[in-house]
C-alpha cells in the first residue's frame, strides 16, 4: 500500500509538472497585438499631458495616464510616406528609398509587417489619405490594405471614427494576435477649424479606447501613437509644410502604451531622450519578436530629417536638418544652426559660432548627394547611395533608446 501510494504521488507530480510546463510554454509563446495610430500634422506641443489629465472624453488624456510619452521625438521626413517607411522599416529614407508618395520602398528593406507575417499575426493597414497608397510598396505583407479614402471620401481624407469602425469590424473576423496601422490625415484639411477638428479626433480617440477596453483588447495590445510630421504654424518665409525643417514642423507627438496584465494600473512615464520614427521601427520589430526592450540612446549621435522637393529628381534639391543634442542644423541655401533649448522659436542663427559641431554630418550629406537623382516620377529605383562606415553606422544609436525616467 505504501509503495503504490508513492507511485501515485509520483505520477501526480509528473502530471502536475507537465501541466505547469505546458502553461508556461503557452504563455511564453503568446504574441502581443500591436496597433499603430499615425497622424499627419501632430506637433509635439499638441499634447502636453499637463492639463485635463482626468478628462475621460479625451483620448490623449487617457494615453497620458497610461503610456510612455517621448518629449523629444522627431520625424525622419516631412513627407508622410517616407516617415511611415521609417516607422515600418527602422531606416532613414535614404536607406529605404521611399522619399515621396509616388516613390516605392526598397525591396531590400525588412518591414515590421514581414516579421509579423512570419509570426502568423494578422495584418491590416487603414489609410485615411492619398499620401500613403498601395503603390508605395508599404502594402507588402499586409493582408488588408485599405486606401479607398482617396476615391470615396470628400476631400480625399477619411475621418478617424470611420477608420476605427473599419478596424473594429476587421478585428472581429479573427481572434489571432494582430499588427495593424491606422493612418489619419484629417488635420491636413483647411485651417479654419483646426482646433475643433483636433478636439473631435481627441473625442473619437477616447471612444475608440473605451471600445478596446470593452472588448478586453486594451491590456493585451501595444499601442503606438505617433505624429508623422508637425505643423507649419509660424509661416516662415518661403517655407511650406513640406520644406520647413524647424522643430515646430519636425518634432512630433509620440506615446507608447505597452501591454500589461489585466487589472494592473496604467504606467505613466516620460522619456526626454531624442528619438525618431526610425527608432520606433526598431522598437516595433522587437515587440513583434517578443524581445526585451531595454534601449538607451547614444547621446552623441546625429539624427537626420529630410525635406525632398516633391517634383525635382535632383538630390541637390533635398534639404536636410540634423539634430545633435540641443543643436539643430538646417542645410539650406544659407546654413543655419539653432539652440533649440534656449531659442524655442529658433530665430537666432548661430552657424558662425557652432559650425564645427556638424563637420562630420555635413560630410555625410555630401556623400548622399553624390547620388545622381531621386526616383523619377512615377516609380524607379533609387541608385545605390555611396556610403562610408560612419553613414552605415548612423543607425547604431537607434538600438539604444529606451532609457525611462518616471514622472513625479
Amino acid at each position: 500500500m505504501s509503495s503504490s501510494k508513492y507511485v501515485f504521488q509520483f505520477i501526480y507530480f509528473v502530471l502536475s509538472l507537465g501541466l505547469i510546463l505546458a502553461s508556461t510554454s503557452c504563455q511564453s509563446e503568446k504574441r502581443t497585438s500591436i496597433l499603430i495610430l499615425a497622424f499627419d500634422r501632430l506637433p509635439s506641443d499638441a499634447v502636453t499631458c499637463s492639463d485635463d489629465r482626468a478628462n475621460e472624453n479625451s483620448g490623449f488624456s487617457i494615453l497620458c495616464k497610461e503610456s510612455i510619452r517621448f518629449t523629444h521625438s522627431y520625424t525622419t521626413s516631412l513627407q508622410p510616406a517616407a516617415a511611415m517607411g521609417s516607422l515600418l522599416s527602422g531606416q532613414y529614407p535614404h536607406q529605404h528609398q521611399l522619399h515621396r508618395s509616388f516613390d516605392r520602398i526598397s525591396n531590400q528593406s525588412e518591414l515590421a509587417t514581414e516579421i509579423a507575417a512570419q509570426k502568423n499575426m494578422r495584418t491590416a493597414f487603414f489609410s485615411g489619405g492619398p499620401n500613403i497608397l498601395k503603390k508605395t510598396g508599404l502594402s507588402h505583407y499586409f493582408e488588408t490594405f485599405d486606401d479607398s479614402s482617396a476615391i470615396t471620401e470628400k476631400n480625399y481624407y477619411k475621418k478617424f471614427n470611420l477608420q476605427t469602425e473599419n478596424f473594429l469590424d476587421w478585428l472581429t473576423e479573427d481572434s489571432k494576435p494582430f499588427f495593424s496601422v491606422i493612418y489619419n490625415s484629417e488635420l491636413e484639411l483647411s485651417k479654419a477649424d483646426d482646433l475643433n477638428r483636433f478636439e473631435k479626433i481627441d473625442e473619437n480617440l477616447a471612444v475608440f479606447i473605451k471600445q478596446l477596453k470593452s472588448a478586453s483588447m486594451w491590456e493585451s495590445t501595444a499601442i503606438m501613437l505617433v505624429g508623422l510630421n508637425g505643423a507649419n504654424k509660424y509661416q516662415r518665409l518661403n517655407e511650406t509644410k513640406f520644406q520647413n525643417l524647424h522643430s515646430e514642423n519636425t518634432q512630433v507627438v509620440t506615446m507608447v502604451k505597452l501591454p500589461r496584465a489585466k487589472g494592473d494600473e496604467g504606467v505613466y512615464w516620460k522619456n526626454d531622450n531624442i528619438i525618431q520614427t526610425a527608432d520606433l521601427g526598431l522598437i516595433l520589430k522587437k515587440l513583434i519578436k517578443n524581445e526585451t526592450i531595454d534601449f538607451k540612446p547614444d547621446p552623441e549621435r546625429y539624427i537626420f530629417i529630410e525635406a525632398p522637393n516633391t517634383w525635382s529628381e535632383k538630390v541637390s534639391w533635398v534639404q536636410f536638418a540634423i539634430l545633435k543634442k540641443q543643436d539643430l542644423y538646417i542645410d539650406g541655401t544659407k546654413p543655419e544652426i539653432y539652440n533649440t533649448l534656449t531659442d524655442r522659436s529658433e530665430l537666432t542663427n548661430l552657424f558662425s559660432e557652432k559650425e564645427t559641431v556638424f563637420v562630420q554630418a555635413r560630410s555625410d550629406l555630401s556623400l548622399i548627394r553624390k547620388t545622381k537623382k531621386l526616383p523619377a516620377f512615377p516609380n524607379t529605383k533609387l541608385k545605390k547611395i555611396i556610403t562610408t562606415d560612419h553613414l552605415i553606422n548612423i543607425n547604431i544609436g537607434l538600438e539604444n533608446i529606451w532609457g525611462l525616467s518616471p514622472v513625479n
